[in-house]
Formats: structure tokens, sequence, C-alpha cells
């Protein structure tokens, strides 16, 4: 566990053997302490100051090791540490600086950590929850998984900001995820800065009216051209943007030919569709069998590495609104689509926001 240092608490230092400090340019100290002290107590020096192990001055913890005598509690209000490197919450405590778990990090029933504005969590270690444990990232907070060994289990984890401030691409977050509110702004839905286009949830007519036919983000044709670097298969966008009128005339088509009701079950209306966002791609077929070849399969298995999910996954038409499209994927960026592939949700679940039926305009 490494605890950025604050002038605050210059006073307080805490003996957790398996911990160093982090200045802000990311380097350890060399300083060390053999037990827990306060500044009213002037400790000499110790032996293992002069050994090399890390000092780590922590703000509001206390010492919970049971084997030494000379770790004397600090201060007690919702947060100890051990002298093997963890920490355990069991109340509200609130980031003064950021911190760095390497060890584990223990949220107990009834405790919470909240990563306020301009404050970072970097996870390299675990995170351990309870039940009734919460982690909660406000706006302006950002969480950072800074291995791949990283690990967020049980408990919660609130959003309180836009996905982008999370850096969840290593790792693995567990943990429920509780999203933000959403948003409408001038017509067009957000939840955590995700744009929603669904049977339920409509974006207006000029939306995304900068892009030509079957154009995308640039982002998005990044992240195409870095998969396809990666991949054996070559994957083609077939049909990327249409517009508002664009979906308006496909729709009517397969009203004509399939009947409304059928249409609807894999088809959009105008405005409904996530065509319209410029954030998703048909890739090279339109048959359900693609889902068995040897491209539809590295694709379900791996798009998620280069920002992409499999949109209307199959089972789950009385959420999403559609039967499955294994060629269909919506660009979130790596960090939030590993955070929905690891979940095992549809977007709509992960997000919390309603789809299933169309909604009659």
């Amino acid at each position: 566990m490494k605890i950025k240092p604050t002038m605050a608490v210059l006073a307080l230092t805490v003996l957790l053997c398996g911990c160093s400090d982090r200045t802000a340019g990311g380097s350890s100290t060399a300083q060390s302490v053999s037990s827990a002290q306060t500044a009213s107590q002037g400790a000499e020096q110790s032996s293992s100051e002069k050994s090399g192990a890390p000092t780590v001055i922590a703000p509001n913890f206390q010492s919970t090791s049971e084997t030494s005598e000379t770790s004397a509690p600090v201060t007690s209000e919702g947060m100890s540490a051990s002298s093997g490197g963890n920490m355990e919450v069991t109340e509200e405590y609130a980031l003064s600086e950021d911190l760095y778990v390497d060890g584990i990090l223990t949220i107990k029933d009834g405790g919470t950590v909240v990563v306020g504005n301009g404050k970072t969590l970097y996870v390299s270690g675990a995170v351990e929850m309870s039940d009734n444990g919460k982690l909660i990232i406000e706006d302006g907070g950002k969480l950072v998984m800074d291995a791949d060994s990283a690990e967020i289990n049980g408990g919660s984890v609130t959003v309180n900001t836009d996905f982008d401030s999370l850096s969840c691409e290593m790792g693995t977050v567990n943990s429920r995820i509780i999203p933000p509110e959403r948003k409408v702004t001038d017509g067009v839905t957000t939840v955590g800065g995700i744009v929603i286009a669904n049977k339920a949830i409509k974006l207006p007519p000029e939306f995304g009216s900068h892009l030509s036919l079957d154009e995308v983000e640039p982002e998005v044709n990044a992240a195409l051209d870095e998969m396809n670097s990666m991949s054996e298969h070559q994957y083609i966008n077939v049909s990327g943007y249409r517009s508002y009128y664009d979906q308006q005339a496909i729709f009517q088509n397969y009203c004509d030919i399939y009947g409304y009701d059928e249409a609807d079950t894999f088809s959009s209306q105008a405005g409904h569709s996530e065509h319209q966002t410029g954030l998703t791609m048909d890739l090279d077929a339109f048959e359900e069998s693609y889902a068995d070849t040897p491209e539809g399969q590295w694709l379900a298995e791996n798009c998620w590495r280069f920002g992409f999910i499999i949109r209307y996954p199959k089972g789950k038409d009385d959420i999403t609104g559609y039967t499955y499209e294994p060629w269909h994927v919506r660009y979130l960026g790596k960090s939030t689509a590993k955070l929905v592939y690891d979940s095992g949700l549809t977007l709509e679940e992960f997000l919390n926001v309603e789809g299933g039926k169309t909604v009659i305009d």
C-alpha cells in the first residue's frame, strides 16, 4: 500500500513492511521506520531506517499488528494499517491525497473509500470489499488499475464521473458497478459520457451529421486498424454511420418486406439506431452463423481489447430489443469495453438504462 504524504500528517508514521511512499513523479523513498511514532514521542532513528526499508506516512491510520509491541495506535478514523502492508476501512474515508494500493485494501461492511476531485486511487494489488463495502469515484476523481494482476472484488464501485476517468484496461473489476445518473443535453442522452441510442432512447435528427454514410469517428477507425494489426483476420467495416434519414428509409423498406413486427426485431426506427452515433460498425457479414466462423469467434473473444463490445449478445433480445448480431460492434474505449466485457452484462444493464421494446415516437 502506498500513500502520498501531506504536510498535515508528517508527524504520523506507521510501520508497513511491504509498502513505500511515492512522490508525484512516481519514485519511492528510501527512508524507514521500525515502529509507529508520533512527533511528540520523538523516537530515535531505528536500525530499520539504516537498512533502507520504506517509510509510509499515513493520515488517519492505526497499526493493527498484533505481534509488534511498539506499534501503538496513531488515530482511529475508520482506517487501519497492518505491519504486513495491508489496510482496512471500517467507516467512510475520503482520500486527502493519491492512494497507491500494492498490498490489500479491505473495505468492511459500513466502510467506504471516497476518491474525490483531483485524487487518484492506483491499484496494483487488490481491493477486497465485504458485501456492503463501497468505493466511490466522485466527479474529478480517478481510478487506475495499475497492473494485470490488480483486482477489485465484492461490494460496489459507484462512478459519479465520466467513465473516461477510469483506467481499467489492466486488471479486473469484479465488483458491481453503479453508473452515474444519465444526462440529457440538446436531446442527446449520455451516461458517464457514453452516448445512448436504443429502442427506448432517441438521438435528435442532426446528431452525427458531420459524418458521411458509413464513415465512423476517427478513434473508431484507429481502433479497427489496431485490431486488424493484432489479428490474423482482417475485419472490414461494411456499415458505419447512417443518418437519421438514412435509417428512416432503411426501416421503412424492411417494414414493406417483412412487416413492422418482424422488422422491429432487427432494425431500428430513425433516431434509435446506434449507427447514427458514428461509434458503431457492422463487420464482414450479416449472418448469425458468423459467430461460428474463426473471424466471429476471435472477434467475440478479443474485440474488448481494442475498445469494442458485441453490442447485441445472444439471448439478450428482451433487454437490448434486438436479435443476436455477432457482427455488430460498438466502440466504448479500452477501459470501458473491458469493464462491460468482464461484467457479462449488456450495455443497457451496465449503464442501468431501459431498452427492450421500441418506444413509439
